[in-house]
């Protein structure tokens, strides 16, 4: 082999490496026609926040078109999974404006403090709500799901997808979002392939 195909070989080679490692793909085996997934059932997910992203889902897949199955329906394929990660790391309260406080036992004034629940050095005094002194919330949230659409014992699409958020709702909905827009465009919902 010449100097100049060894070259092109090594070139093609790496580049197909990297366009490997590009992108993150979903996990996709379209049905057959006759076997077009018009009903999906829901199984609760497992996990810490399961039952919040089973209810999740039934209402996002019904948003994006989705036939959902009751109780008692048999359902073309199953949609179930797993959260992975449901946490909060911590909470922090932010007081708007002056506010006394008390900081490392002397007493101080101080705009807009932020107060931590992890044994925070600074602790507002006097009454902590009022109109003249008020205060917000904020907490950091992850949300990581896995989900899988199963028919037959064949895995026909599956994904997962995980949200970091101030709060539960936006990192929940954010999350199944997601996995019900990969799942939409992977298998059309209805079957209209």
């Amino acid at each position: 082999m010449s100097g100049h195909r060894v070259t092109w070989v090594v070139v093609l080679l790496v580049s197909a490496g990297l366009c490997s490692c590009a992108s993150h793909q979903a996990v996709v085996s379209p049905p057959k026609p006759a076997e077009r997934i018009r009903l999906l059932a829901v199984q609760p997910f497992d996990g810490s926040g399961g039952a919040d992203v089973t209810r999740e889902f039934v209402v996002a897949l019904k948003a994006a078109g989705w036939a959902v199955a009751g109780k008692n329906q048999n359902a073309d394929a199953l949609l179930t999974g797993s959260v992975n990660d449901y946490s909060t790391n911590h909470k922090l309260m932010v007081f708007l404006g002056e506010t006394n406080t008390l900081t490392n036992g002397k007493a101080a004034t101080v705009s807009n403090p932020i107060v931590t629940g992890n044994g925070s050095q600074i602790l507002p005094q006097g009454p902590t709500t009022s109109v003249n002194n008020p205060h917000l919330v904020s907490e950091r949230a992850v949300v990581g799901v896995s989900a899988r659409l199963v028919s037959q014992r064949t895995t026909l699409w599956g994904d997962d997808f995980s949200y970091e958020s101030l709060e539960f709702a936006s990192a929940r909905q954010a999350v199944v979002f997601a996995l019900v827009r990969s799942l939409s465009r992977a298998l059309p919902p209805g079957g209209s392939q």
